[in-house]
């Protein structure tokens, strides 16, 4: 059997292939996102500075948007490689963005506005405050989750009718990716603590 890709716009094919990369990243998170978090970190930030830049910038031209996306993906990967001392705050933000992302579209908030844009301050500030008190278990946490949310968000980037135009569109928030969410976070958290476990029994 051949595989054609004839009628498949330069576009369509672009975005399956980001959203496949993007699907990578997200389970690379959910599963090794405490034992390799410096690293995961740079995944993490790639990929929430390429979906909220793509969310930001939906109403540009798509290729516009696109190139933006992935520059500010690249840039935020960089700082989260960079940043390791202040991991714990980082990662509770990221956290408090990603589910701030999740209730905006449950609640179809514009993307782009005012309220868009507080909603996600209001994320990143709360997660950054509560990423200080839980230690590494926010750790754990925040990296199944967004690993989750990678997973999915690749999935409709990739293989969704609904991405015509701007990325952002790709991922629709209902019942149903919401539980979907949850229950990678829990099997790739579960995984998580596992290894926690045996790293902390080697410390002792």
């Amino acid at each position: 059997m051949t595989i054609s890709f004839e009628g498949l716009s330069s576009l369509v094919l672009l975005n399956i292939i980001i959203g496949l990369a993007v699907m990578a990243g997200g389970i690379f998170a959910a599963a090794f996102g405490y034992s390799l978090f410096r690293f995961v970190l740079a995944v993490i930030g790639f990929m929430v500075g390429f979906s909220v830049a793509s969310s930001l910038t939906r109403n540009l031209d798509p290729t516009v948007s696109l190139f933006i996306s992935l520059g500010a993906g690249i840039v935020l990967a960089g700082l989260g490689f960079a940043l390791i001392r202040i991991g714990q705050y980082i990662a509770g933000a990221l956290l408090g963005m990603v589910v701030a992302l999740v209730v905006l579209g449950l609640l179809q908030v514009q993307s782009g506005g005012v309220l868009d844009l507080a909603g996600l301050a209001v994320g990143l500030g709360i997660g950054a405050f509560a990423g200080r008190f839980f230690g590494d278990i926010i750790i754990l946490t925040a990296t199944s989750f967004i690993g989750a949310y990678g997973i999915v968000l690749g999935w409709f980037i990739a293989f969704s009718s609904n991405t015509t135009g701007n990325l952002s569109s790709a991922l629709i928030i209902n019942i149903v990716t919401i539980v979907l969410m949850l229950a990678i976070a829990l099997v790739g958290g579960f995984g998580q603590y596992m290894l926690y476990r045996r790293i902390r029994v080697r410390r002792v």
